[in-house]
């Protein structure tokens, strides 16, 4: 049984997963209360499209290249690396990320924090200069965790050949592995792993009560709600 996903099929099966993972974040968007304004959104949402697709590159080429060293499927190798990614992945972006936040307060530097891409002069501005640097240090994030998991795929390769293979055994027919590994699977924890990294990315933190009062016309709608007046009380 053999897989491709450098045809023709798994390129468009790849750009409909874009798709569908950019879906996922304007239904959550959907979701907020408040919202983010289009633009805040867009500018979160854009570091996830970038380094989703950087990983998603990175994820084709360390597939194609474990399952020429293990003589396996690729598709396999997909799915074990998909997969490291939406569990051990995430975890070690939130852990690295929430380290260099610490780090950015520590040294004053919390215009680096994730989502502070903001200057105030005469009014609120969106400064696209901390903007492009939090875009660098998240995708930076994203790039080591994905060689620490490569890392650790080298480590027990094994191990995951054999789990990946007894898990899609059921799958014969290479079409429907296909569509299952890269669009059906991918979907489901893109979902999840898009919805979490967001909380991670978005602004959450406010360093008083002046800038809550300066920021909040920027970057949410509709200004403050009860609710989240009392969620910010308490940070």
């Amino acid at each position: 049984m053999q897989c491709e996903i450098l045809d023709w099929k798994g390129y468009l099966v790849q750009a409909s997963l874009g798709v569908l993972s950019f879906t996922v974040l304007i239904i959550k968007r959907y979701f907020e209360r408040p919202k983010r304004v289009w633009k805040i959104f867009l500018m979160d949402s854009s570091k996830q499209l970038l380094s989703a697709l950087l990983a998603h590159i990175l994820n084709v080429i360390l597939a194609t290249e474990l399952s020429a060293e293990t003589d396996e499927n690729a598709c396999i190798w997909y799915f074990i690396t998909f997969m490291l990614d939406s569990t051990l992945g995430v975890l070690l972006i939130f852990l690295l990320m929430k380290s260099l936040n610490m780090i950015f307060n520590y040294f004053d530097m919390r215009k680096l924090q994730s989502g502070n891409y903001f200057k105030i002069q005469e009014k609120v501005r969106i400064d696209w200069q901390m903007y492009a640097c939090q875009l660098f240090v998240w995708n930076s994030v994203v790039i080591v965790s994905k060689f620490i998991l490569f890392g650790f795929q080298e480590l027990v390769a094994d191990q995951l050949n054999e789990a990946g293979s007894f898990l899609l055994s059921p799958i014969t027919n290479p079409e429907l592995l296909l569509v299952s590994v890269m669009i059906i699977i991918p979907f489901i924890m893109n979902a999840i792993t898009f919805w979490i990294q967001d909380n991670i990315i978005k602004k959450t933190d406010f360093s008083n009560q002046e800038e809550k009062q300066l920021l909040i016309g920027t970057f949410y709608e509709g200004g403050l709600t009860e609710q989240f007046t009392q969620e910010l009380a308490v940070l």
